[in-house]
């Protein structure tokens, strides 16, 4: 389509610059944009065949580029969300798994507790009549003190030794006393019983009180889990809706113009050498001068052709050199089916990592670096520039990489023979 509008501007014997304003049928420079209806209608005035979805396609790519990135943006979050589906079931299952392991071990100790509890339960209740009684007993329970052991009489005192096991022989305070220490003892020992049964009570309400908040506490934790997963679901699905309504958008091309900036970028023409040939001043190579001799790999911008030299029959386009800026024409292939230049320029590979700067003249990216080119990219040709005329100046382009949409500067072949990019 690109080479079909050059053909018809030059058809009209206008150059290639006045192709914008002859479409817009305007030379005023105010305007800055043209539809893709106004392209189609130059086409068809000069009975090309192109229909106007393949107009659309080429000059308003940046939309569909935008709402591919925005499709394929909504797509890799959509990849995201299911990978951490994915994921959080792996890791679900694997903590299933270990809760189960844990949950065994648990039970194992838990069995042996339980075989431990039976037991004490059981000797609880064996006692329970016993403490029951105890309890019964509490302000009866055979205690005598040492003054009312005095006020008894030797018999009932012989009495109440031979029922403690104690011996009869003696005197009555002999008799007290013995008596007064088995009761004292037996005192003690029944207090530092109730302590320990109060202190085990408390140790059991504190454990059943903190099994009780553990619970509630990790009933929280997976509430606040849920909600939390909720809400992040709930805001994934709003904004893919949003990503997709913008995609849908953009893919409307209606009523959408391309720029004048844009329009003549994508109306350009490279050419790119691929067998050393010559640059000369004349579109008849028997009345040419050469300009100079053209390497493999040099790029050429197109203003002219391809025309034929009819004295020999070969195509030659005039085009500009970006190495130097000289100007002239080439042969794009010799009547023995040689052939010198190829279709290239406009795309770009990085074949060594390089910066991507804001400015034009700055090759290290020491007044803005947008960041670092790596090899196997690939970038889109927006403009043409030398930092110099000089032998020391170095070709650069402004392009866009097609992986992010960066916009930036990046050098070709540097001054000292590296080469950074690679026309494709």
């Amino acid at each position: 389509m690109v080479v079909k509008l050059r053909a018809f501007i030059e058809k009209d014997e206008k150059p290639l610059e006045d192709l914008f304003s002859t479409i817009v049928g305007s030379t005023d420079e105010s305007v800055q944009s043209v539809s893709t209806e106004a392209i189609h209608a130059f086409l068809l005035k000069h009975d090309s065949s192109f229909d106007r979805a393949k107009v659309d396609k080429l000059f308003l790519r940046k939309y569909a580029n935008s709402a591919a990135a925005a499709s394929k943006a909504v797509e890799d979050k959509k990849k995201s969300d299911d990978d951490k589906v994915e994921k959080k079931d792996e890791d679900a299952t694997m903590d299933e798994k270990k809760n189960d392991d844990d949950k065994v071990e648990k039970k194992d100790e838990d069995a042996a507790m339980d075989d431990k509890a039976a037991e004490a339960k059981d000797a609880a209740a064996d006692k329970a009549p016993d403490a029951a009684a105890e309890e019964e007993e509490d302000d009866d329970d055979g205690y005598i003190s040492k003054s009312d052991l005095e006020g008894m009489t030797v018999a009932v005192l012989k009495t109440l030794c031979k029922a403690q096991g104690l011996g009869v022989s003696g005197k009555k305070e002999d008799l007290v006393k013995q008596l007064h220490e088995v009761y004292e003892k037996a005192a003690k020992e029944k207090a530092a019983k109730k302590e320990a049964a109060a202190e085990k009570k408390k140790e059991a309400d504190a454990a059943a009180a903190a099994a009780k908040a553990k619970e509630e506490a990790e009933a929280a934790e997976t509430k606040a889990k849920e909600e939390a997963e909720a809400k992040e679901a709930e805001m994934t699905a709003t904004l893919a809706k949003a990503a997709e309504a913008a995609a849908a958008k953009m893919l409307d091309t209606s009523g959408k113009e391309v720029s004048k900036e844009d329009f003549n970028r994508i109306v350009r023409m490279y050419y790119k050498v691929v067998r050393q040939c010559v640059l000369s001043d004349n579109l008849l190579i028997e009345k040419s001068a050469q300009i100079r001799r053209m390497e493999v790999g040099e790029i050429l911008e197109v203003f002219r052709g391809p025309l034929i030299d009819t004295s020999v029959g070969v195509y030659r386009l005039m085009a500009k050199t970006v190495k130097d800026g000289s100007t002239g024409w080439a042969t794009i292939a010799g009547n023995q089916g040689i052939t010198f230049l190829m279709p290239g320029g406009r795309i770009f590979t990085v074949k060594k990592a390089c910066p991507f700067t804001v400015e034009k003249k700055d090759l290290d990216g020491s007044s803005g670096l947008i960041r670092t080119l790596q090899p196997g990219e690939f970038l889109e040709v927006m403009e043409w520039a030398r930092t110099s005329q000089s032998p020391m100046g170095v070709t650069r382009i402004q392009a866009r990489a097609q992986g992010d949409g960066a916009i930036g500067w990046a050098t070709v072949t540097g001054n000292d023979g590296n080469i950074y990019l690679e026309a494709m």
